[in-house]
């Protein structure tokens, strides 16, 4: 059941003789169900009830923590049950599905595929503003980031104790500090446990692949007169993955968005908008080799080493990429990775007397993943012509033709690679400890430490190393006629054991020159965090409204960064006896830097609500909600943020809320401390109208400043008594960021110096010829992008939420639930010589984003006896490809898309028996995702046939109908 809460951030402290922690609160199984009319606006009724049974409400949202307050800031509350019905697969994935969540990264949405990123995981984009400006708690507490990006891996929380997840879908940094400028997502532990309960959970899609196993096991246990409490979890969750060749036969015939030939102005221009072709194919590379230069230029090599003439295909209007022929395109990539998580998680509680009690926790998690990226290319190999390989494979008419010519260059995709082979692993531990207590009546207090470690390593295990390709490439034959690599007898011992390549013909690489030449890189990037905080809250007086509620605290962490890697870009290669190498460079495709840096925050911060109204004819209550911190940063000096908030009952069942709120984002220690790092994608120059693989050149930079958010709602909650079980909120909401930390893409970059050659972007270009040239040859050799705070952003919209119980029968109940997000503004601005980006609505040129303005979910839960019935309905809006003019599209206008998902259970307790307080020892349950198997839109990448899906797969459904069963104990 999802529960629209506006409510408090700690817990509200019992009655009885045991203190919980912080964030105790009651497990489902203690607390009667509430729907959303019974939950906001009783916040009084509900705290009696936990009072009652010795137990604390949690809701996030203040650090207020008072009986009967209700905080302004808006507050969507999901417990665990509607969480296993909505995605059985994990919780991430049923978060994900809400609309107040867009773009975030997980296993089957938005994948990366550039080797410093982990391509498996589950990282929530509150808003989809960025995962990095969303915080992630567990029970309130911080965790070390599990990226460089700073960002946390939902996957190694532990599920199976997890009773609800709080997100708050408002800036929170005057309650929890940096990195809560969208919001905050708690998930919140049952830490009163007791007894045994274990899943198993198993699904594929009906395509036969995807499948994935789910395994759990939590037991908890009280002692001493139920002061002392344990509990502990163990999980287990493998996804087989979805390989190219799923991918191929949901993404069709390598379909990409080109310009048309003859056309004025250049490919995706307002003259020359892109059309969607399909089989398209670089001809300047082949699987076999394709020579691109010299009197032999136009053939290609055939299986077997053969030369005979490329059909090119038919061209485009986007230079490089043609339609049909010969030419290579991006192939062997998985559309999802591999994954698997381990995760164990202990906790101790005690009172150790009526008024303190205490705990000490642990959590390890260890997820690995598994992915195939495309296979490498090389558009640009020097072959010399006395080269062995060659030699053998031309005719004797062939070599008349090549004549004196000394070398040329040919553009090869090395398929026999098997694909850039990409496997990460994540592991993560943290350990925790605290006091809590209770003087002076209604005063308590806090004091609590967290550990977080976490260490993240990605490996390509088959990168092409520049080097010992070059080695390998310039073949010729010793004294005896055996091919050899030419620098063992001009420089031997340079490099030993070198193995020639034959590149001439698809399949004609020897394995033993492939190990050769395919090396494995790696980098290691460690993230520590220690944090202390404590608080202490209270009534020091009270008004003629009531008491007046104050919490005071401090924080103080140390974060620190340390990353490794194997091919560190600023050691300079070595190149000594060798001839044209591909690259400056250690390894051809992804290079990943070294970087240290550390951080401390002090923090104080100070919180105070105030009734000034209470049973008045047009005020049943009035309050104001103040907060405020002071962050001092040793990197970037002091910063101060605050909070301001209303709520207004003017009558029973009406209630008008609102905030204003000054957030942060600190800078990441990778931001600001990370070594270069180069990277490989494919872009358009719309210069020199040419398609061909880039180099970007990154890193970090130690002036950056925090970024600011101001954020504003205002609300209304309905929760009439002539209505029973029905509630409605409407929240209108805007965000402003000032000074956001980023780089800009390249691909922006290139459009931006096109479209006015005095853009400041030009200076980050680095071309061989010219900044005028317009050749093929003049395509860019590198763009610079470094981190610098360079962004304004802004961003408006509506959330909606409404729910109605009904028990339309004895034994049957009805629940309805509508929640919808409309967001008709979001405006980026990089640079005020850059126009402003409207991206609402609209999807991006390339790459896995969407941003519909309209996004929604509608809820259906029918419980009859022992059997229940869930279903959902996701709308996915409208939207629009041609926000950016730079970019125009024939094809732009994509409809708004359905989704329906189903989940059937059933109460086995007639058969298995039922617990002490009446609940079935097992449930069997049956989940479909996309029950009718609804395709995504067709979006066309613009630069690189086969690479990215041909679809917004951050927000759109790749996988297709997916099925799961499963079981839950309960003992």
């Amino acid at each position: 059941m999802l529960l629209p809460l506006s409510a408090h951030a700690q817990a509200v402290s019992s009655q009885g003789s045991n203190v919980q922690s912080p964030a105790t609160a009651p497990t489902p199984s203690e607390v009667p169900a509430v729907d959303a009319a019974q939950a906001d606006g009783q916040a009084t009724a509900d705290t009696e009830a936990g009072d009652a049974q010795g137990r604390d409400i949690v809701v996030t949202g203040s650090r207020i923590s008072q009986r009967g307050y209700t905080a302004p800031t808006p507050v969507t509350v999901v417990d665990a049950v509607a969480l296993s019905n909505s995605a059985p697969t994990n919780i991430p994935d049923a978060l994900n599905k809400l609309p107040q969540l867009a773009n975030s990264r997980s296993n089957n949405q938005s994948p990366v595929l550039v080797a410093n990123a982990p391509q498996g995981g589950n990282y929530l984009n509150l808003r989809g503003i960025g995962i990095n400006r969303s915080l992630v708690l567990l029970d309130g507490q911080r965790l070390a980031p599990t990226t460089f990006e700073g960002a946390v891996d939902t996957n190694i929380l532990p599920q199976l104790l997890v009773r609800q997840v709080d997100i708050v879908t408002a800036g929170a940094s005057a309650s929890y500090g940096s990195d809560a400028v969208t919001g905050v997502v708690n998930f919140i532990l049952d830490k009163k446990f007791t007894g045994l309960k274990a899943n198993a959970t198993a699904g594929i899609s009906d395509r036969g692949d995807g499948a994935f196993q789910r395994l759990g096991l939590a037991a908890g246990t009280s002692l001493l007169d139920d002061r002392l409490h344990l509990e502990g979890s163990v999980e287990y969750y493998r996804s087989a993955g979805i390989d190219a060749h799923g991918k191929n036969e949901r993404a069709g015939n390598t379909p990409l968005a080109v310009g048309t030939l003859g056309l004025s102005g250049a490919a995706g221009s307002a003259t020359n908008p892109y059309v969607t072709v399909f089989n398209a194919r670089f001809p300047a590379q082949t699987f076999g080799s394709v020579i691109n230069t010299g009197p032999l230029a136009g053939n290609q090599f055939l299986p077997g080493g053969t030369l005979a003439p490329l059909n090119a295909g038919t061209r485009t209007g986007t230079g490089g990429i043609n339609v049909g022929g010969d030419g290579a395109y991006h192939n062997q990539m998985w559309l999802t990775p591999r994954v698997t998580n381990r995760q164990a998680f202990g906790r101790v509680g005690y009172d150790f007397s009526d008024s303190v009690s205490g705990y000490v926790l642990a959590n390890y998690a260890y997820s690995d993943f598994n992915q195939i990226n495309p296979t490498q290319s090389v558009n640009a190999i020097t072959i010399y012509s006395d080269n062995a390989f060659l030699q053998q494979s031309l005719t004797a008419a062939q070599r008349a033709q090549l004549g004196t010519t000394q070398s040329f260059s040919i553009g090869r995709r090395l398929n026999e690679d098997g694909g850039l082979k990409v496997h990460g692993a994540t592991k993560n531990f943290t350990t925790g400890a605290g006091l809590e207590g209770r003087f002076g009546g209604d005063w308590t207090w806090n004091l609590n430490y967290v550990h977080s470690y976490s260490r993240l390593t990605i490996q390509q295990d088959n990168q092409i190393q520049v080097p010992r390709f070059a080695a390998a490439v310039d073949a010729v034959r010793d004294n005896s006629g055996n091919i050899v690599c030419r620098v063992t007898i001009t420089n031997p011992g340079l490099y030993p054991g070198c193995v020639p390549i034959n590149l001439f013909g698809a399949g004609s690489p020897s394995e033993a020159a492939l190990r050769y030449v395919l090396q494995p890189s790696s980098f290691t990037v460690e993230n520590t965090l220690d944090d202390v905080n404590g608080a202490i809250s209270g009534s020091p007086f009270s008004t003629w409204a009531g008491p007046v509620n104050v919490v005071v605290g401090g924080e103080y962490r140390k974060a620190t960064l340390k990353q490794t890697s194997t091919a560190n870009p600023a050691i300079p290669v070595d190149f000594t006896g060798l001839r044209s190498p591909i690259a400056n460079r250690l390894f051809n495709s992804q290079q990943v830097g070294v970087g240290a840096g550390s951080n401390t925050v002090k923090e104080a911060f100070g919180e105070i609500a105030v009734p000034l109204l209470k049973d008045l004819s047009f005020a049943q209550k009035f309050d104001l909600n103040g907060a405020v911190r002071y962050t001092d940063y040793s990197t970037s000096g002091g910063v101060t943020t605050w909070k301001g908030g209303f709520n207004y009952i003017p009558t029973q069942g009406i209630r008008f809320r609102g905030t204003i709120s000054r957030d942060i984002r600190a800078p990441t220690l990778y931001e600001l401390f990370a070594g270069t790092q180069i990277s490989r994608q494919t872009f358009t120059d719309r210069q020199t109208n040419t398609t061909n693989e880039l180099i970007t050149i990154s890193g970090g930079n130690p002036n950056l400043k925090p970024e600011i958010g101001i954020t504003k709602t205002v609300g209304i909650v309905l929760t009439p008594s002539f209505l029973p079980g029905f509630s409605a909120s409407i929240d209108a909401w805007e965000i402003k960021i000032k000074g956001g930390v980023g780089q800009v893409d390249a691909g922006t970059v290139l459009n931006q110096c096109f479209a006015n050659a005095a853009s400041p972007f030009c200076s980050q270009i680095i071309r061989p010829i010219s900044a005028t040239d317009t050749s093929a040859a003049n395509f860019p050799s590198q763009i610079n992008a470094f981190n610098i705070n360079l962004a304004n952003e802004r961003y408006r919209g509506i959330d909606l939420d409404v729910s109605q119980r009904l028990t339309i029968a004895s034994d049957t109940r009805l629940d309805l639930r509508l929640l919808a997000s409309y967001v008709p503004t979001r405006d980026i601005s990089t640079l005020p010589t850059v126009p402003t980006q409207h991206q609402a609505g609209g999807i991006s040129v390339n790459g896995p984003y969407g941003y519909p303005k309209l996004s929604g979910t509608f809820q259906v839960n029918v419980n009859n006896g022992p059997f229940n019935l869930f279903v959902a309905e996701r709308l996915v809006g409208a939207m629009d490809r041609n926000w950016n003019p730079l970019q125009v599209f024939t094809q732009h206008r994509y409809g708004p898309v359905y989704y329906t998902d189903l989940t059937a259970s059933v109460d086995l307790g007639a058969f298995a028996g039922r617990d002490a307080d009446g609940k079935s020892n097992a449930t069997l349950f049956f989940n479909v995702n996309n029950l009718f198997d609804r395709k995504p839109p067709l979006v066309a990448d613009t630069s690189s046939p086969g690479l990215n899906f041909p679809s917004a797969q951050a927000v759109y459904d790749v996988v297709g109908r997916f099925m799961s069963a499963g079981v839950r104990l309960n003992f």
